[in-house]
């Protein structure tokens, strides 16, 4: 799992037990690891100074890790192995969409598509022609961070790639809607969260 821009907050450490309790082997990402150690990530961490010393490069590794921790400690759980990121997490994820890693799929909620985390790939909206994984994406129908005109270049982007893919779009809800605002946007939360198991089953039915 990759986090939103305030690292491995205490929310996403909630929600891979959330996401182990539906029977899924689940790790999180610590982006920060090398530049701020082990310390907390609560709300008093000041996350900003490290997001400027986060590299493309660095997640690529981080998430290598992950997936092979995963596969070493899954045991006999069948199934693939997925991407789930949020915001900064979710443009990364798309980035990593378009690599080698073995992946049945990315799962992305909000992610700011005009981004440019990897100088050689360019927009994450301009690497979704490269992305060679099944997409689920999840928006919110007007947010001014990620424009909708930009969700239906990157739904005809994976169109043209012949990619499966599914892109849902939340009206009146906010950027953060499923993790800082999910109290607010409960009813839109479950439904992405339900969106999001059924998406996982579909795609490991595909795995040999």
């Amino acid at each position: 799992m990759c986090p939103d821009v305030r690292g491995l907050h205490p929310f996403y450490k909630r929600l891979v037990l959330r996401i182990a309790s539906a029977g899924i082997v689940a790790v999180a990402i610590d982006y920060y690891r090398r530049t701020a150690g082990l310390t907390g990530r609560d709300d008093t961490f000041e996350f900003r100074p490290h997001v400027q010393r986060l590299t493309a490069k660095h997640f690529y590794t981080d998430a290598r890790v992950a997936l092979d921790y995963l596969k070493a400690h899954s045991g006999t759980v069948r199934g693939g192995s997925f991407l789930l990121g949020f915001s900064t997490g979710g443009s990364l994820s798309l980035y990593t969409g378009s690599g080698e890693m073995g992946l049945a799929g990315v799962i992305v909620f909000y992610p700011v598509l005009s981004r440019t985390l990897d100088d050689r790939k360019g927009t994450v909206l301009a690497s979704a022609e490269r992305i060679k994984v099944p997409v689920l994406g999840l928006f919110r129908s007007d947010d001014p961070l990620v424009p909708v005109g930009q969700v239906q270049q990157l739904d005809e982007q994976l169109d043209k790639a012949a990619i499966h893919h599914v892109m849902m779009t939340y009206p009146g809800v906010s950027h953060n809607f499923f993790d800082r605002k999910a109290a607010e946007f409960a009813k839109e939360s479950a439904d992405a969260w339900e969106r999001t198991l059924d998406f996982v089953t579909e795609q490991d039915q595909m795995v040999p």
